[in-house]
């Protein structure tokens, strides 16, 4: 899982953000592969307190625009994050680096591709000047 072009948010801080967490997961697969359990653990480190700051950011900016899904995409953060550690705590028993690279790149594809585009879909409508039911027809299987 690599980072391109069509996970652009639009918006540039969180773009910003949602690079270094790629970049992050990259280190920690390269580690991984590498089998540099001392990187490893460094990177996964480096992952949660980058994924931390990012949730509180990304979360702010989702409540002072009124995202309506914003306590769904919370409890999608939450639940990430109570994996991350999880996956340190067993990390520190056991190699667990091939697990927790497949754990993070689907993670990572779904989130930032499905759950955070949903947010970009809102704030569209939000600067377009349109109403909340245009967001909703979107929103709304077809």
């Amino acid at each position: 899982m690599e980072w391109d072009n069509s996970l652009t948010t639009g918006l540039p801080v969180l773009d910003a953000q949602h690079q270094a967490i790629f970049r992050c997961f990259e280190q920690l697969r390269d580690a991984s592969a590498q089998r540099r359990m001392l990187r490893v653990a460094h990177a996964l480190t480096q992952l949660e307190t980058y994924v931390r700051e990012h949730f509180a950011d990304e979360e702010k900016v989702l409540a002072a625009q009124g995202f309506p899904g914003l306590k769904e995409h919370a409890a999608e953060h939450r639940q990430f994050a109570g994996q991350l550690v999880l996956f340190r705590r067993r990390f520190l028993a056991r190699d667990i680096s091939e697990e927790l690279s497949q754990f993070l790149a689907d993670w990572l594809e779904n989130h930032v591709r499905i759950a955070d585009m949903e947010y970009v879909r809102f704030l569209s409508v939000l600067k377009d000047g349109k109403e909340m039911g245009d967001y909703q027809a979107k929103a709304s299987p077809a």
